[in-house]
């Protein structure tokens, strides 16, 4: 019965929602985008805002009636309004969009029969008046008691720091008996602009994407994008979806509008989060982006012709949900203010340290493979070796010649239990491999390179081992069973393979202390980890492991490794970069989501200055294309290859290895390292400053020691300011007055 008269009564809210917005406006005294800060800041105030809390950066300023607020820039007088305005007269919003443009939070949420169905803290609370402020130190706190009780919702806005926080105290969340809240949106009407205003949505897809509002979105899918990688629990995530190198692996979001900025950075609850962008014309009149968070899991599975879902079930043992809002303006106001201001708050918290780097060539090279290979008619695994340990030698002899000088090689296949199928507990070298006379010991003490062995599966195995060992014992999806995941030809759209198994969240902390006592028997200084700094996942053995319960172990023993290794990450999440010297296959591009207008390097931005960072591996681009992208972004190439022959990786499930000998990519190389070492001698290893495109094609990456680096990828010659011209599919670099 009370789940019909909620019924009723959000059918009656939707019909009744025209007169209830033109009321609600009259009230408010809405007022429109153009109008200036101050008249914006005079009008609210007369409609009920009042000034809650402030410091010398911000001011912050509550409707009591319907708990909405605003945030004033004092640098610039710009306003930041906390749900859209003017949201009655929206021609596109319909339904549950229009509720929700007034909204501070939505939430998705499953019923005692597994349907589906939607709050939000406007027509489900603040419509009938069934919420409560209180005061906080520097703010406000309001309790949403949404639809008579199914959830009552905690949410605080202060000023701190001169930034604005907002959190939303899911720890303190109660939700009616029989009710699963399965995500809730923070903010989604906040970060926002119309396709009248100036300016641009930005999203950490990749390198960076920018959403522009005056493009015509309309008709184009919504972007979502799980923060630190999608999670390896849930069924629809393929090992392709796993390591997509263009993943989120920054917490942030941010938006550009008529001259002022504002970046929201994810600072706890990253974990759970997803970011979402929309275009202008789908649901609303708006252009918005903001972050949603998955807070209980669920699965679907069939029995015969019956289907079930299951529901991770509550414990009360959540974490909150953080978001810290900084406001840009003047020359700040754009991504390369974000990634700047992004970078200094890491340097303030110790995450990040500024150092300066001497240019580097990267080198991932492959030590050796399984693969079936039939022995009397029976299909075993069997180790085909791509380069030895003395062959090392020989290929870095050949980068000498030709002008390669000190470059990074990281070792990867090298490690027996790795080639074996298992997940690395020690160190030891495969005999395939290490089978001359140069051990690992040599190639470290090496004064012509810097050698990195890599562990690639600390957290993953294809050996189904598990029962026997006590630390491979395998993560458990929310059925109670073993997930694995295999690989999908892009063809065939078949799974092939071999299935990955991922280990126990419970044991990953004993596992790599193993690692780091294996590196501190070995005398490994330098050490490459693949997986410890990427995989996220949810285990539902014993006792359920969140996400964040797993970053927390991984950050331990990433912290307790660290103390006497030197570690290498591959496109490492931010809870990792505190731990890195230095990082590759960090993104030049974004994933390519249509909503996309343009990319950006707002990871390198961040980066520059505090550890040397390597592009993704460039064996299949284009030369030329490649040297502009390499430049433009102030990374170091990045190639990988092998002694063997490339027959020996074809026709088997390393085929994505054909490409990598060593001599082909070692001359593709020498053409392009010493203009990459030019440039980045003139920057001195100095932080990116900022980005911009001069033109269509025409970039200018601008250093703090005062270099601008041009780069022109179109077709035609451009011809700067002071007559000096970057050729087509050229590049140029000058000392500016800046």
């Amino acid at each position: 019965m009370k789940k019909y008269l909620l019924f009723i009564k959000r059918i009656m809210s939707f019909s009744l929602c025209g007169v209830l917005f033109i009321l609600c406006c009259i009230s408010k005294q809405t007022f429109s985008a153009e109008e200036t800060a101050v008249s914006v800041s005079s009008v609210a105030e007369t409609a009920g805002y009042q000034r809650i809390a402030g410091d010398n950066n911000l001011e912050l300023y509550l409707n009591t009636e319907t708990s909405d607020f605003y945030v004033k820039n004092l640098s610039d007088g710009y306003v930041w309004n906390s749900t859209a305005i003017n949201s009655g007269e929206d021609p596109f919003a319909a339904g549950i969009y229009r509720t929700e443009l007034n909204s501070l939070v939505s939430v998705v949420y499953y019923d005692e029969a597994g349907v589906q169905d939607y709050l939000n803290s406007y027509s489900s609370s603040v419509m009938d008046g069934n919420f409560k402020i209180e005061t906080i130190n520097n703010g406000f706190r309001v309790i949403y008691d949404m639809d008579d009780g199914i959830l009552q919702l905690p949410v605080e806005v202060s000023i701190k720091e001169g930034s604005l926080i907002v959190k939303v105290l899911t720890s303190q969340m109660k939700a009616a008996e029989g009710y699963t809240i399965g995500s809730i949106s923070v903010l989604p009407y906040f970060a926002v602009g119309k396709s009248t205003d100036e300016g641009y949505l930005f999203v950490p897809d990749g390198c960076g994407g920018l959403i522009s509002f005056n493009d015509d979105k309309s008709g184009i899918a919504a972007y979502q994008k799980r923060v630190y990688g999608e999670n390896i629990t849930n069924e629809d995530t393929s090992l392709e979806a796993l390591e997509d190198d263009t993943s989120v692996t920054l917490p942030v979001y941010g938006i550009r509008k008529n001259g002022s900025a504002m970046l929201c950075v994810i600072e706890e609850g990253a974990s759970l989060a997803s970011i979402n962008a929309n275009g202008a014309g789908n649901t609303t009149s708006y252009n918005q982006v903001y972050a949603s968070y998955s807070l209980y899991d669920y699965m679907e599975y069939s029995i015969s012709a019956n289907s079930k879902t299951i529901f991770e079930e509550p414990d009360g043992s959540l974490c909150d949900l953080t978001e810290r809002f900084y406001f840009l303006s003047g020359g700040e106001a754009d991504y390369s203010g974000m990634a700047r201001r992004l970078r200094e708050s890491l340097i303030e918290n110790g995450t990040l340290n500024e150092h300066r780097a001497q240019a580097a060539a990267y080198m991932t090279v492959w030590g050796g493979i399984t693969v079936k290979r039939s022995f009397f008619g029976i299909l075993t695994d069997r180790v085909i070796p791509l380069t030895s340990t003395d062959e090392i030698g020989k290929i870095t002899d050949y980068a000498k010649q030709l002008g390669i000088e000190s470059p990074v090689v990281r070792f990867m296949g090298w490690n027996a239990q790795e080639l074996k199928g298992k997940a690395a507990t020690d160190l030891k070298v495969s005999g395939a491999v290490e089978n001359g006379k140069t051990s690992f010991e040599d190639l470290a003490a090496s004064k012509d390179f810097t050698f990195v062995p890599t562990v690639e599966t600390l957290l993953s195995y294809t050996k189904g081992n598990h029962i026997f060992s006590r630390f491979t014992t395998p993560a458990l999806n929310l059925s109670k069973v073993a997930f694995t995941r295999k690989k999908v030809s892009p063809t065939t759209v078949l799974e092939y393979g071999k299935a990955t198994y991922f280990l126990n969240a419970g044991h990953i902390e004993k596992h790599l202390s193993k690692i780091s006592s294996a590196a501190e028997k070995r005398g490994f200084t330098y050490l490459g980890l693949s997986d410890a700094g990427r995989y996220l996942y949810e285990d539902f053995g014993k006792s359920t492991m969140k996400r964040y319960d797993m970053q927390d172990i991984v950050v331990n023993s990433l912290d307790s490794l660290a103390e006497n290794t030197r570690l290498l990450f591959d496109n490492p999440n931010l809870y990792a970069l505190k731990y890195a010297d230095e990082v590759v296959n960090i993104p030049m591009r974004t994933g390519g989501h249509l909503l996309l207008d343009r990319e950006v390097p707002f990871y390198q931005i961040l980066l520059s200055g505090c550890m040397r960072y390597a592009s993704t591996e460039l064996n299949y681009e284009n030369i030329d294309t490649a040297l502009l992208k390499i430049l433009e972004t102030g990374s170091m190439p990045h190639y990988f290859m092998y002694y063997a022959s490339e027959s020996a990786v074809k026709n088997t499930e390393y085929s994505e290895l054909c490409g990598g000998f060593y001599e082909k990519c070692l001359n593709n190389l020498a053409k392009i390292y010493p203009a990459v070492k030019e440039v980045f001698d003139r920057t001195e290893g100095s932080a990116i400053k900022s980005h911009s495109c001069l033109d269509e094609g025409v970039y200018m990456t601008l250093y703090e020691n005062g270099t601008a680096v041009y780069v022109n990828y179109s077709a035609g010659d451009y011809a700067l300011e002071n007559g000096a011209a970057i050729p087509a599919g050229g590049y140029r670099t000058e000392v500016t007055a800046d």
